[in-house]
Parts: C-alpha cells; sequence; structure tokens
C-alpha cells in the first residue's frame, strides 16, 4: 500500500488521461464512425478459442503489455501516455458501436466484468512507468534513485499485477461469455 501511495500523482494522471481519451472515442465516433467493430471481427471473427487458450492468449498479452509499459516508462513517461491514450479512445469507440448495435447494458457487460480488474493494472503500470520516466529525470539531476525504484516497481508487477492479469483473463474468459450468454 505504501508504494500505491507513492505513485499516487502518477495514478491521478494515468486515470485523467484515460477518462479523457476513452470520451473522447466515444464523442469522435459518435460524430465520425470508426467502424472499430466491424474492423476488429474480420479480423478476429473467424477464430473460435476455447476459454482456457483464450484465457492464456489474454493473459501473455496483457502482461506483456504492462511489462513493456514499466519497462518502457524510463523513456520520461512516453510509452505510458501513449499507451494509456490509445487504449482509452479504442475503448471510447468500441462502447459506442456496441452501444449503438446492441445497447448499453450490452456494452457494460462486455467490459465491466474483467475491466474492474483489468483496467486498473493496466493504468497503475502505466503509473509506474510514469514514475520511472520521473525517476530518471531526478537521476540525470543527480537525485533520483532509478536501480531503487525500477525493482521495486519490478516487484509490484510480479506479486500484485500479474496476479490481477491472471484473475481479470479468467473472468474475461470465463465470467464474461456465461454472463453474456445468461443475460442475452
Amino acid at each position: 500500500m505504501e508504494y500505491l501511495k507513492s505513485l499516487k500523482n502518477s495514478i491521478y494522471l494515468a486515470l485523467s488521461l484515460f477518462l479523457f481519451t476513452i470520451l473522447s472515442g466515444y464523442i469522435l465516433n459518435k460524430n465520425m464512425s470508426f467502424g472499430l467493430l466491424e474492423a476488429l471481427g474480420s479480423i478476429f471473427g473467424e477464430i473460435m478459442w476455447d476459454p482456457f487458450s483464450m484465457m492464456i492468449l489474454i493473459l501473455f498479452n496483457n502482461s506483456v503489455k504492462c511489462f513493456i509499459i514499466i519497462l518502457l516508462g524510463v523513456l520520461l513517461g512516453i510509452v505510458p501516455i501513449i499507451f494509456v491514450t490509445v487504449n482509452g479512445f479504442i475503448i471510447g469507440a468500441t462502447i459506442f458501436e456496441v452501444e449503438t448495435l446492441l445497447g448499453l447494458p450490452f456494452a457494460l457487460m462486455v467490459l465491466l466484468p474483467h475491466g474492474i480488474i483489468e483496467i486498473p493494472s493496466f493504468l497503475i503500470s502505466c503509473a509506474i512507468g510514469f514514475h520511472l520516466g520521473n525517476e530518471l529525470l531526478s537521476r540525470i539531476k543527480g537525485k533520483g534513485e532509478i536501480g531503487i525504484e525500477f525493482k521495486t516497481g519490478m516487484r509490484f508487477f510480479m506479486l500484485r499485477i500479474l496476479p490481477l492479469l491472471f484473475l481479470a483473463a479468467f473472468v474475461e474468459s470465463y465470467v464474461t461469455p456465461f454472463i453474456i450468454n445468461s443475460l442475452f
């Protein structure tokens, strides 16, 4: 918890960027219609995976992304900024398209069960990346402890974020489809 407290400002930055870009993606897609679901459907529509394979794929994908976000955060936080804004925009655009086709309750049921676990994990990873970028700047000025900060961030990733990503992947692969099939 102490480490999370030290990331407070970085978490607020990641959350603010994320919420702003979700709203931007939603509004821009409403006005311009990107056809994001059609594009994703044409890429992934033919792939049928069993839930376990899907869970492993999702876990691997999300774990690698979070690791890279943290690792490349030392580049002055640029990679986490790009990641959080692009993903926020895509989520906003997707929410609009799913809402338009199937309604807001369906859009929320697809996103929320795993999103309440996965999104904070990504945002904390971005915050660690921001923090590392800031620590590098401090180190350049002769004050920072980038090595200690990197070890602490990686330890937090391994002990806290990875288990949450596993849980989110499980929920996305098993629970979300169950909820959708039961309710819709």
